[in-house]
């Protein structure tokens, strides 16, 4: 079976097809980098990739890419903030060198990361000083706030993105990760990958 016909027999959306083709050029020998980044002690991460950076022509454009990058994170700040009120807006500040930390609140900061056309949205606890009863009773509301919200910023980043949203497949032992399309399943039987149950999250 021809890699183009596992698409259109799978009935599977380009996001997911380049998924799986990934997988073949690794198996096949190829290369696969690793995965993007995200906060340190995140509790929730959503997948998604970066915007569309070509003119018209299918050119590739830096300057389309980062006004559709700015514009990404304008829509993500404004959605999050009308249904998450408690957060507000972080200016210049990283976790790390590569995780920008775009909104937070008493409990949480709300991190993005991109790396070779992957963006991660991550959630993880303020890390704040705090007496060590204190401490543990700050970390447990904030995880369990975390995990509140993941389904709220889930529907954002649908919403933000035209649904592209990511689900990640798992990790191979050197740190590089595979993804799929949320809600699609890839048929993995028909094209011979019957390893991908043994990959670790």
């Amino acid at each position: 079976m021809k890699l183009k016909d596992l698409q259109l027999n799978c009935n599977l959306t380009n996001a997911s097809f380049h998924a799986i083709l990934l997988v073949y050029n690794f198996q096949k020998g190829g290369y696969m980098g690793r995965s993007v980044d995200y906060l340190n002690n995140a509790k929730v991460v959503i997948y998604f990739p970066t915007p569309e950076a070509y003119d018209e022509d299918g050119q590739y454009n830096e300057d389309i890419g980062q006004m559709n990058w700015d514009d990404l994170i304008y829509s993500l700040e404004a959605e999050i903030q009308a249904k998450l009120p408690s957060y507000e807006i972080e200016k210049g500040k990283w976790d790390g060198r590569e995780t920008k930390i775009i909104l937070s609140n008493r409990l949480c900061n709300i991190g993005i990361s991109e790396y070779c056309g992957l963006v991660s949205l991550s959630v993880a606890p303020k890390d704040i000083d705090y007496g060590y009863s204190d401490q543990a009773y700050h970390e447990h509301f904030a995880i369990r706030h975390a995990e509140q919200i993941e389904n709220t910023l889930q529907r954002i980043v649908d919403d933000v993105t035209g649904d592209n949203r990511l689900k990640k497949m798992g990790t191979f032992s050197n740190g590089e990760a595979i993804f799929e399309k949320a809600g699609e399943t890839i048929c993995h039987n028909q094209w011979g990958i019957n390893n991908l149950g043994k990959l670790k999250g």
